[in-house]
């Protein structure tokens, strides 16, 4: 199925670009009177040596106040850029920061159902990476390469006809059809990029379902067909890719040769006035700098216009991410403490269409401290539980209460500090061991070993030559299934739910290590609960009290 990334119509993406910079006009205009300062002192430069130039061959000697004007301009022009850096640079950075947060705090509350059908987590990547590294120069670089653009161009061309009409106008004369070779080609990139980045996302796709099912590769024989859908979606991710990079390689030729050929002209016509005498050494100088000086930012106006229209693109793809609806569940105030039963359900009907029922549960009561037992056949609506006590799951009638408050009615934030979910795909981050526990908390190595030791990994991790500090590789690959597994159950447990669901979160894990941690969460967790979804009995024994699902019917919890 082809990946395409909704877009947010471009006057809304323009609306929404205009409120940001209006917020922070003043930095702005800082910024851009800061880029417009440098641009006058590089003009100014090649003014004042083509003045002690000439002073030097008539007087045989330089004017002190040109030398001192000099260093006073080197100066201002050391003062404008640090400005820019810390005004327009720095609006890049911090629009970054703001984009990654926000799609972190609209995704993480969509409902599954977006996840399966609109936005993958291969597509979150992109958006998440390169996308984001895309708008953020909307807000920031981009300014600083425009405003240059204009200003250069625009100082310098006037301080040429201050020197000679004549010449200016000749060596100028091509420069009028680079903006034209710049709209066609431009017309081509942007169908090219968005049709790359679409390209990119279904690759990310088919690599995170081949890092999912490893272990089914395993048991069958099923890599080379896998391998066969990695290598396509690869190749036409490179060949939409070589496509845009030939297509953005025209800028160069189109906007590089006119200034280019307009050097010759300066040549030719150039030296004959100053042979003429209607051109000092000094003057001739200064033109021939100033024709450089626009030369650069003319052989760089394809990629000003073509980075504008990436980033707006980019833009366009977050803020129809931002837009997506979140689930009502996740909207709910903050309510006051409780302390009641764990977890206590009731009537407990749920389907995806009204009609078939996925999972119907009369009574169900989890007592404080206690570890309750799951277990069913494949389809039976475990996982489905899972999700409804954990908040993932909406569409259901009846009353589920998390201590003694409807999980409908929790803030999503206080939810999550007390009930985690942990289930048989872990996700971990291509990263350190520590940045994969740690996350957005800070802990000390002497706690982050404690949780390590009561997921029984110390002895694996400990043999490691980086410590804490190896990278695990995209997905955890240089790890095992358990071993992923107890990583993920560990940066769980660190978090001190009071409600911990287990969903086969230890399938890959033998019964002698499974039965070790969990007698490492009684220890060191005393006040937890825990519902504990299992596909295989023995997992059961390990329980106060089991329950079996059978034709998505529970029965009564027995001892």
């Amino acid at each position: 199925m082809e990946i395409r990334t909704p877009q947010l119509p471009l006057k809304e993406t323009l609306l929404y670009w205009a409120h940001q910079i209006k917020e922070r006009r003043w930095t702005y205009l800082l910024g851009i009177a800061a880029v417009a300062g440098t641009n006058l002192v590089d003009v100014s430069i090649p003014k004042l040596l083509g003045m002690n130039i000439d002073a030097l061959e008539k007087e045989h000697t330089f004017y002190p106040k040109l030398i001192a004007a000099l260093v006073l301009i080197y100066i201002l022009q050391f003062a404008c850029r640090f400005t820019w850096r810390r005004t327009l640079a720095l609006q890049s950075f911090q629009c970054s920061a703001n984009f990654k947060s926000t799609l972190w705090n609209r995704a993480r509350f969509f409902p599954l159902s977006v996840f399966h059908k609109k936005f993958t987590r291969g597509e979150l990547i992109n958006l998440g990476t390169g996308d984001i590294a895309n708008a953020q120069n909307a807000f920031g670089f981009h300014f600083v390469a425009t405003t240059d653009f204009l200003f250069l161009f625009s100082l310098a061309t006037i301080a040429m006809f201050m020197i000679n009409v004549k010449l200016t106008l000749i060596s100028l004369v091509l420069f009028p059809v680079i903006p034209i070779l710049v709209y066609f080609i431009c017309e081509k990139e942007s169908k090219l990029y968005e049709e790359s980045q679409n390209s990119l996302s279904k690759l990310n796709d088919t690599v995170d379902s081949i890092v999912g099912s490893a272990k089914l590769m395993k048991l069958r024989p099923h890599a080379p067909l896998w391998n066969n859908q990695l290598k396509k979606a690869a190749l036409h991710y490179q060949d939409q890719r070589a496509t845009l990079l030939k297509t953005e390689a025209q800028y160069f030729p189109a906007s590089a040769l006119p200034p280019a050929l307009s050097v010759i002209f300066f040549l030719v016509f150039g030296i004959q006035s100053y042979k003429e005498g209607s051109l000092t050494t000094g003057q001739l100088v200064a033109f021939h700098s100033y024709l450089f000086m626009i030369a650069d930012p003319l052989s760089e106006l394809g990629w000003i216009v073509s980075d504008w229209q990436k980033s707006l693109t980019s833009v366009q793809r977050l803020l129809a991410v931002f837009a997506e609806p979140q689930d009502p569940i996740f909207k709910a105030e903050k309510l006051p403490e409780k302390t009641f039963l764990p977890l206590e359900i009731t009537n407990l009907k749920f389907s995806y269409d009204s009609k078939n029922i996925i999972l119907s549960i009369p009574e169900l009561h989890l007592r404080p401290r206690e570890r309750l037992g799951i277990c069913g056949k494949v389809g039976s609506g475990k996982s489905t539980l899972g999700k409804i006590v954990a908040g993932l799951e909406a569409n259901y009638t009846g009353s589920v209460k998390v201590l003694g408050t409807e999980v409908r009615d929790f803030q999503n934030t206080e939810l999550r500090k007390k009930v985690l979910l942990v289930d048989q795909n872990p996700f971990l981050f291509g990263s350190s061991i520590r940045e994969n526990l740690s996350l957005n908390q800070e802990f000390t190595d002497e706690e982050i070993w404690h949780w390590l030791e009561v997921v029984d990994l110390v002895d694996d991790f400990k043999k490691i030559p980086d410590g804490l500090k190896a990278h695990l590789g995209e997905w955890g690959i240089n790890l095992s299934g358990g071993q992923r597994q107890r990583l993920t159950l560990a940066r769980t447990l660190c978090r001190k739910p009071e409600l911990l669901i287990l969903d086969d979160a230890l399938s890959a894990v033998d019964v002698m290590t499974e039965a070790k941690i969990i007698k490492n969460l009684e220890l060191n967790l005393k006040d937890l609960s825990v519902l504990l979804i299992s596909h295989r009995p023995s997992s059961l024994q390990l329980c106060h009290r089991q329950c079996y699902i059978e034709n998505h019917f529970l029965g009564e919890a027995y001892v």
